[in-house]
């Protein structure tokens, strides 16, 4: 429309820069006279320019601002004046020009003051001779021409400490506003201000409506001669500090509205003769749409072919200069030239539809204030915008003319959701409620497919996007903004973020799918240097991160709110990995779900014997977050950006396990093979195990203890997962008392506690004490396990953190039943220092061989096993699960030392 809601985030009379200028133009419209006899002057606050005044903003203190408005003669006009301090070298950079913006077709600029005060002198600087008009155009990059001119006068000898004032006029209205006023009177900025008034000299039989926003500022009112006097002051203003990534819609500043427009139906009646479409339709307008009735015979195409004509042919060019800032350009102007603002698309949209018998009119929003204008007063400054509304199969439709390149059905064209619209009509009674036609299905969908052979080969990547709905929309248009050669470029640089050596292997290919709105996209790249090795682990790493939905997750620094958050919406984010690699890898699938009040993330890896899979969602609940929700939306983003980086590595040397050989050879042969024999049936067992929907959940379910105990060596973390479903308890207690008992027994053979005590008695201290020992352990362990988790960040409790240790503990507890063959075959030896019998025998020798492989495996592989279902008690990584057990491990080390030094130095004594 060009009519841009003034947004108050800024002082009333700040200076503007001229972004862009163009050469002096002759203007009779700005001349030099005194102050208008109705303008009662505010006196600059005298402690100001002895203090300093108020605190420093960018080298420059405010300690004046104010507007008088005069609306009771025939000429509108306003007087405006300010004074600012200047406080340092760079408050001389920005406060030595004045310059004043306004429209030559119907204002007029008087200068009145412009003046220097130094060291208690007051300096004229108000020179006609450095008086300048130029010609100023700051939207040509958004396609807008509005033909204003500046004032301007660049002033000369400005120094530390003294103090401009600047005074003028401006006088006239824009005619197409048939004389209403509607006004914005500020109370708070982001700098300070000495002081600020606002003074409107208003008819007294003339209705004025003044509606507050964020204040209570009530003005003095006056009545002399059928004049209303209102004025509001301030004085030591203090600046509003504003919180960062506020919602678009949020207006934090206060501030106070001026209206004479009675109600929204007075808005609509003043706008609707602008907008009303001709009674004989124009040649021009009357042969396109002639067109379409010959060449289309389905009335929903019919409205999608005069939708497109307008959206695609008529190219955005907006002329705001004079009256053109509300009124649009007649129809068939705009059809001649092809080119016409959000204005003048839409009244001709609307024309075209009415001609096909469609029922349409022209419907004003705001593309940034959205819901809240429904708080505001009736007045035209409420809405930036124009789209079109039309009726079609008993529903309404809303389309936006400007959208150039839009896809898809009539009903699924993609609109945002402004909220609330004001149908240009007479017979309007107030604002609309608008629902968009936005597909559910917007958003992108990536797959990425990365193909290793091995470590010390390039990695090849095809990247997979299919864009929906309004991303699709947006897509197209890039696309037809540039070559495919230029956006290729762009993305392969996007990527090398990630990965610097990555290159294109092929062109760009591109699927346009009008009909359904979708474009897919797929980009083909090889990376030579995809592996990277860290000397630390010795090993060769990998890493997969999502970039697109990195890029997406911004948030402040502080947590600390008390304002809402933004939240980019509506989105929607896909992004697949796969991961296609040799059988001899292997990884173990996770699962989480972090939703808050602004998003939903989903995260899933699952494996294959060849391929590795990584599945990210994200999608955006709402445009924002409370300041109260901020806190923990903030930490739930740290947690999303935890889980992007999915990192795979490959040992330099892949060690398959450990077995002693202090035994000799015949052992060695004989506990290697045994292993061999145990690691076949447990891999066996275990997928069995894990195809069966049997979940472990308590001792007396016998198939699912029994699937546990085999699940549990090849997948720890699924075991645990499933256990969870039910009532994991029971069946961790079982083990750790059937494992304490075994950790006795290994004790007292250590100990060889067979020299000095009968087997008997050895065999039923372990029965007794080992159960009670294990349980112990359980409890200690787990609340200290519990606490270090959550140092970590984890979230689990007691019984969960006590569960994944006794599920670990199946590994000792199924492993130590070898315990049974070997006090059958050993009995006492097995608790002696000498062993005559085994020793004298090959056979009795590898049976104790394997014995020992079995343990040291049991135990290495106990620490794998509780790392990773203490991971998913805890809800956390592997590496802070292992972080905590190493913890666990430092107190129970420390507190070995501690007695130890305790001892010695009660020894000493």
């Amino acid at each position: 429309m060009g009519v841009t809601p003034i947004a108050g985030r800024a002082l009333i009379a700040a200076v503007l820069s001229l972004l862009s200028a163009g050469p002096a133009v002759a203007s009779d419209r700005v001349t030099i006279g005194p102050v208008p006899e109705w303008v009662t002057p505010l006196a600059i606050p005298a402690a100001a320019a002895e203090s300093g005044g108020p605190a420093i903003g960018s080298g420059i203190a405010h300690l004046l601002s104010e507007r008088q408005v005069n609306r009771v003669g025939e000429t509108p006009q306003s007087f405006h004046r300010r004074a600012w301090l200047v406080r340092d070298a760079s408050g001389v950079q920005l406060g030595s020009e004045f310059s004043v913006d306004f429209d030559p077709t119907f204002e007029e600029i008087v200068l009145h003051t412009l003046r220097v005060h130094r060291d208690g002198a007051v300096i004229d600087r108000l020179d006609a001779d450095r008086l300048e008009v130029i010609q100023r155009e700051t939207q040509l990059d958004r396609q807008v021409y509005d033909g204003g001119l500046t004032a301007f006068i660049m002033l000369e000898d400005i120094r530390p400490g003294d103090v401009i004032e600047s005074g003028f006029t401006r006088r006239g209205a824009n005619p197409v506003l048939g004389g209403h006023f509607y006004g914005r009177v500020g109370t708070q900025w982001s700098v300070p201000v000495g002081r600020a008034g606002y003074r409107l000299l208003w008819p007294a039989d003339r209705a004025l409506v003044i509606r507050r926003h964020g204040t209570d500022l009530e003005p003095t009112v006056t009545r002399r001669d059928g004049t209303l006097d209102y004025r509001w002051e301030l004085a030591d203003v203090p600046p509003l500090v504003v919180d960062s990534n506020l919602p678009e819609w949020y207006d934090p500043y206060p501030w106070i509205q001026i209206s004479d427009f009675a109600d929204w139906n007075a808005v609509a009646r003043w706008a609707a003769p602008m907008y009303a479409p001709p009674r004989t339709l124009p040649p021009d307008v009357a042969k396109q749409v002639g067109e379409i009735r010959a060449s289309v015979t389905d009335a929903e195409d019919r409205i999608l072919a005069a939708v497109r004509f307008v959206q695609d042919e008529i190219r955005y060019l907006a002329i705001t200069l004079g009256t053109g800032t509300y009124q649009p350009s007649p129809p068939s102007k705009v059809i001649q030239r092809r080119f016409g603002d959000c204005k003048d698309k839409s009244a001709l949209l609307v024309s075209m539809l009415r001609a096909l018998d469609v029922p349409a009119d022209v419907a004003f929003v705001n593309t940034w204030y959205r819901d809240e204008i429904a708080s505001w007063q009736a007045t035209p400054s409420a809405f930036d915008h124009a789209i079109v509304r039309l009726e079609h199969d008993g529903g309404t439709i809303w389309i936006d003319p400007t959208d150039a390149f839009a896809r898809g059905p009539l009903r699924g064209l993609d609109l945002p959701e402004y909220g609330w619209a004001l149908v240009v009509s007479p017979d309007t009674t107030g604002l609309t409620e608008m629902r968009s036609n936005r597909d559910a299905r917007s958003g992108r969908d990536i797959l990425a497919t990365f193909r290793a052979q091995s470590v010390d080969e390039p990695v090849h990547v095809t990247i997979e996007t299919e864009y929906d709905g309004g991303d699709a929309d947006s897509m197209r248009r890039t696309l037809r903004l540039s070559s495919l050669e230029e956006y290729a470029a762009g993305c392969r640089d996007y990527y090398a973020s990630m990965y610097p050596s990555i290159e294109s292997t092929k062109p760009l290919e591109v699927a346009d799918d009008e009909r359904r709105n979708r474009v897919r996209t797929v980009e083909h790249y090889v990376i030579p240097k995809f592996w990277t090795r860290d000397e630390e682990q010795a090993a060769r790493i990998g890493e997969f991160y999502p970039l697109e939905i990195d890029s997406v997750l911004d948030s402040p620094r502080s947590q600390s709110r008390t304002m809402p958050l933004a939240v980019s919406h509506p989105l929607r984010i896909t992004y697949r990995t796969r991961v296609h690699l040799s059988p001899e890898w292997s990884f173990e699938p996770e699962t989480e779900v972090i939703r808050n009040a602004g998003l939903e993330f989903r995260y899933e890896v699952r494996t294959s014997p060849t391929t590795l899979a990584i599945d990210y969602t994200l999608r955006s609940l709402a445009d924002h977050v409370s300041p109260a929700e901020c806190a923990q939306y903030m930490e739930d983003l740290a947690r999303i950006r935890g889980r992007l980086s999915y990192a795979i590595s490959y040992p330099d040397s892949r060690l398959a396990g450990y077995v002693p050989v202090a035994l000799g050879a015949t052992v060695g042969s004989t506990a290697m093979g045994l292993v061999a024999i145990l690691s076949v049936l447990v891999v066996i067992l275990g997928r069995r195990a894990a195809t069966s929907r049997t979940v472990p959940s308590s001792p007396t379910d016998i198939d699912g203890a029994i699937a546990a105990c085999v699940t549990i060596w090849t997948a720890p973390r699924a075991t645990m997962r499933r256990a969870f479903e039910g009532n994991p308890g029971r069946l961790a207690v079982c083990a750790v008392m059937v494992t304490g008992v075994f950790a006795a027994w290994d004790m007292a053979s250590v100990r060889s506690l067979g020299d000095r005590v009968a087997v008997n008695i050895v065999l039923a201290i372990g029965l007794v004490a080992g159960p009670v020992l294990g349980l112990v352990r359980l409890y200690i362990g787990g609340a200290l396990l519990t606490a270090f988790g959550h140092l970590l960040g984890g979230t689990g409790d007691g019984p969960r953190v006590r569960a994944a240790i006794g599920y670990a503990s199946l590994i000792p507890a199924v492993s130590g039943l070898i315990w049974i063959p070997g006090l059958l075959l050993l009995r006492k030896e097995l608790f002696t220092e000498v062993m005559p019998r085994a020793s004298s025998s090959s056979w009795l020798l590898g049976f104790l061989g394997a014995m020992a492989a079995v343990q040291i495996i049991s135990a290495v592989w106990t620490v794998v096993a509780l790392v990773r279902c203490l991971a998913e008690a805890h809800r956390f990584s592997a590496w802070r699960a292992f972080g905590a057990v190493l913890l666990l491990v430092g107190v129970f080390v420390g507190l070995v030392l501690g007695l130890a030094v305790i001892v010695v130095m009660a020894m000493s004594l």
